[in-house]
């Protein structure tokens, strides 16, 4: 599937409207998830970008391959005990109630998009290198929480798209790729796409779902609509 990504991440590339800069972003992100999994939950996905893009050291400082030595040594273990603290933290003061993931809630890109029914996931930067997200319930039932999400990336040792698209026909997956590679990684020339996608539900039923991705001032906005 990471591959599958790459192609469509190379055609939206091909078009000219990439953003670098949420690119870099979405890609210091991966790295730091990779440091706290303690291996590339990118599947190869981070330095295959860089290159395509061919990224200066000074936007994306890119890890070595996860080998011994290099999990051996104390600055990998220093930086990853540092963000495994953070996430920790972070995670404490989202079940509080309290912290970014809150604020998110309280938006109006939020408040106008959830209507308790369908489906809603909200993502935005939490910093330079992490990303916070938050869920509704009808999105909890249809896929997971966010920091379920989370947290079964890292046991997995994948990055969430690559999850979620384990849910979504194998028919559907490169259109959805696109969609996805068109909302996260350009400019405002895509502020809303939509794509008509099977994925298989909780109860592994496979339905027809609209999904729809917003580019909002926090970040962005998905949405998935039974059909």
């Amino acid at each position: 599937m990471a591959q599958e990504f790459l192609q469509a991440f190379t055609r939206v590339h091909r078009e000219g409207d990439l953003d670098r800069a949420k690119v870099i972003q979405m890609l210091n992100i991966w790295q730091n998830m990779s440091i706290i999994a303690a291996a590339d939950v990118s599947c190869g996905l981070t330095r295959a970008i860089a290159e395509l893009l061919h990224l200066p050291s000074t936007d994306l400082a890119l890890l070595p391959p996860f080998l011994p030595p290099f999990l051996a040594s104390r600055a990998f273990q220093t930086q990853r005990a540092a963000l495994i603290l953070h996430a920790r933290e972070r995670a404490a003061r989202a079940k509080e109630g309290k912290g970014s993931q809150s604020l998110l809630k309280e938006s109006v890109a939020w408040m106008m998009a959830d209507d308790g029914v369908v489906p809603l996931l909200m993502m935005c930067m939490d910093g330079p290198h992490m990303l916070l997200q938050t869920t509704n319930r009808p999105y909890d039932k249809l896929v997971a929480g966010a920091q379920s999400l989370h947290e079964h990336c890292l046991r997995k040792k994948t990055i969430q798209f690559l999850l979620m698209a384990s849910l979504i026909s194998p028919d559907d997956r490169s259109l959805w790729f696109r969609c996805l590679a068109h909302s996260l990684f350009t400019s405002e020339r895509y502020r809303h796409v939509a794509v008509l996608v099977k994925l298989f539900d909780a109860q592994g039923q496979m339905r027809l779902y609209l999904h729809e991705a917003s580019q909002v001032q926090l970040g962005l906005v998905c949405v998935y609509g039974l059909v």
